[in-house]
């Protein structure tokens, strides 16, 4: 496990939150409420989804005929659309408004147990909670982790 991470809330925008992953040169990174509750995951694949099944990262296709200042004007559009975006719009797994809670662990969680948990939701990285009434966040658990620990080192 890692320790505590860098968190975000969900109320940032997504600049912040890729700002954020990109300045500690990690994937993923917990969102998280004023009581450092779980409420949600950011990853770069969110940020990937929402390029890929979205369109809202990159207003043009690759061989697009569009005019030059078209173009520019797409770009500007699609850079007002991310900054109207936050982290509550594209995180996974949100608790806000009636949503399912993130896959997580404790601390006392096997690592063949959060291995199991990381395959069956299809998933690279697991909050670690105090416990599961709580929610309260104390570290990160990676599929990095898990090679690390299979391998000890």
């Amino acid at each position: 496990m890692s320790p505590v991470p860098e968190t975000l809330e969900a109320t940032q925008s997504i600049q912040e939150a890729m700002a954020l992953l990109c300045a500690h040169d990690v994937s993923c990174s917990p969102v998280v409420n004023a009581n450092r509750e779980v409420v949600g995951v950011v990853s770069n694949y969110d940020f990937l989804w929402e390029e890929a099944y979205e369109g809202s990262l990159l207003p043009l296709e690759p061989h697009s005929t569009t005019e030059p200042n078209n173009l520019q004007e797409a770009y500007v559009t699609a850079a007002r659309k991310i900054c109207a975006q936050t982290v509550a719009d594209i995180m996974s797994s949100s608790l806000l408004e009636g949503g399912h809670p993130p896959p997580f662990v404790t601390p006392d969680t096997t690592m063949r147990e959060a291995a199991k948990v990381m395959m069956n939701a299809k998933i690279n990285h697991l909050p670690v909670v105090n416990d599961i009434q709580s929610n309260q966040l104390v570290g990160m658990l990676t599929s990095t982790n898990d090679m690390k620990d299979l391998l000890h080192t």
